[in-house]
């Protein structure tokens, strides 16, 4: 089975409890023999990647357009969070991405996480 968990950040970029059970989820289902593959997120100066992790799921990143990217909260004003929060109500630009990567994963399952960032459109798609 191919299960496709999408989660707003995933280690390296991870702040703590959310992110570790993402990866212990992730990683528990390839023990078990299950193809995962991770849609995370990265920064805005960062370059799309897909990653491969030996013994790991394969993680893929995008950026969905937003003033802001919840990794680096520390280190951005708090008035490029506001505008995050309202953009992530209603963001079709990051809808369409995520839609994309859903259809060349071409899942059987998919598992969302912790979806800020992505904004509600997730669950549309």
């Amino acid at each position: 089975m191919k299960i496709l968990l999408i989660s707003n950040l995933y280690p390296p970029y991870a702040f703590g409890g959310a992110e570790a059970i993402a990866e212990s989820l992730a990683k528990g289902l390839v023990a078990r023999g299950q193809e995962v593959v991770v849609i995370s997120t990265h920064g805005p100066d960062m370059v799309p990647s897909e990653e491969e992790r030996q013994a790991s799921p394969q993680v893929r990143r995008f950026f969905p357009p937003s003033p802001y990217w919840l990794y680096l909260k520390d280190k951005q004003p708090r008035s490029k969070k506001l505008l995050w929060h309202l953009r992530d109500l209603w963001n079709p630009a990051a809808a369409r991405c995520l839609a994309k990567m859903i259809q060349h994963v071409q899942p059987d399952v998919i598992h969302t996480h912790n979806i800020d960032g992505f904004s509600p459109l997730v669950w549309r798609v």
